[in-house]
């Protein structure tokens, strides 16, 4: 029973932190074509 609870703890935390990872990623790729958009009108 500990083991399962354990096992199921850890299985929460590996989602928390594949969200985590998406959200960062769109975070980046979202701040990149800021970034792109910005370049734009400088030139």
């Amino acid at each position: 029973m500990k083991l399962k609870k354990l096992i199921l703890k850890n299985l929460a935390k590996l989602k928390w932190i594949k969200k985590i990872i998406k959200l960062y990623l769109i975070y980046l790729i979202n701040d990149k074509k800021v970034n792109i958009e910005i370049d734009i009108k400088n030139v």
